[in-house]
């Protein structure tokens, strides 16, 4: 249905106006934004790199890893829209039975 609608040469995991399911849900500074299985429309979906921190805890030193990521505009059924990344790939987050040569995207995404 999806390449019958939208062709067979799409660059990115979901379309501008298709609806996006979240796996997962986002949460960002303790609040949750948008919930597991809360469907939304996708306004716009661009790649980026997302930059993830981990702060030193006693004697475990801290790290950081740049994300390869979808950076997504997302609009819930009542209009109010929020910003959501996704990774690009299995592979480049580190999930194990990435196959770096298919991308491997993910149907989750994170804030």
């Amino acid at each position: 249905m999806r390449v019958w609608r939208y062709g067979d040469d799409i660059e990115t995991p979901f379309v501008r106006e298709e609806r996006a399911l979240l796996r997962s849900p986002i949460v960002i500074d303790d609040s949750v934004i948008a919930n597991t299985n809360e469907e939304s429309t996708v306004v716009s979906i661009d790649d980026d790199e997302h930059l993830w921190r981990v702060p030193k805890r006693g004697d475990a030193a801290g790290w950081e890893v740049t994300i390869p990521v979808w950076r997504m505009r997302l609009r819930r059924d009542e209009g109010e829209e929020f910003e959501a990344h996704m990774p690009r790939s299995n592979y480049a987050y580190g999930r194990p039975g990435a196959d770096p040569q298919r991308g491997g995207h993910h149907p989750w995404a994170v804030a």
